[in-house]
């Protein structure tokens, strides 16, 4: 139950960061700088299939077999959070604003490492490796929030 919220969080968290920066529009160069590369990289397009399925796979994982949610994460799951990865990597942003996004890039690449070994998991039918997957998957959670943290006090 707990990671089901923890994937809607980060779904909810990279969106209201989307939205909440819209809002500062004029009043943050930076804020608005660093939500344009976002857009510039087409990050959100990837960002929302890997984590729309991962999120139908924890709400409905009772509809699944253990080959069905391999082939999702393999298929498509994890190849989408590679590209998110790999995208935010090339920002070009100015230094202060990459401070945050250092964090930003740590979370992505633990999430990309959680569904790595929870596909593992599966295919090594073992459930301590998915459990592993899991963990890893709540570390990313913590960092999502740090960045929300850091990405606030941006605005003051």
């Amino acid at each position: 139950m707990r990671n089901r919220a923890i994937g809607t969080i980060v779904s909810l968290l990279f969106f209201a960061l989307i939205a909440w920066g819209t809002m500062y529009t004029h009043e943050n160069q930076e804020v608005n700088e660093y939500l344009e590369e976002f857009e510039r990289l087409e990050v959100t397009i990837h960002e929302e299939k890997a984590n729309d399925l991962f999120n139908e796979i924890l709400e409905n994982s009772s509809n699944y077999s253990d080959s069905q949610v391999y082939d999702m994460l393999t298929d498509t799951i994890i190849p989408n959070q590679e590209e998110v990865v790999d995208r935010i990597q090339k920002f070009d942003i100015d230094n202060e604003t990459m401070q945050v996004h250092k964090v930003y890039v740590e979370a992505e690449e633990l999430e990309l490492r959680a569904f790595k070994t929870i596909r593992d998991g599966i295919e090594l039918g073992s459930s301590e490796v998915v459990n592993n997957g899991f963990e890893i998957y709540n570390t990313a959670y913590e960092r999502f929030s740090k960045f929300e943290v850091l990405f606030e006090s941006m605005y003051e």
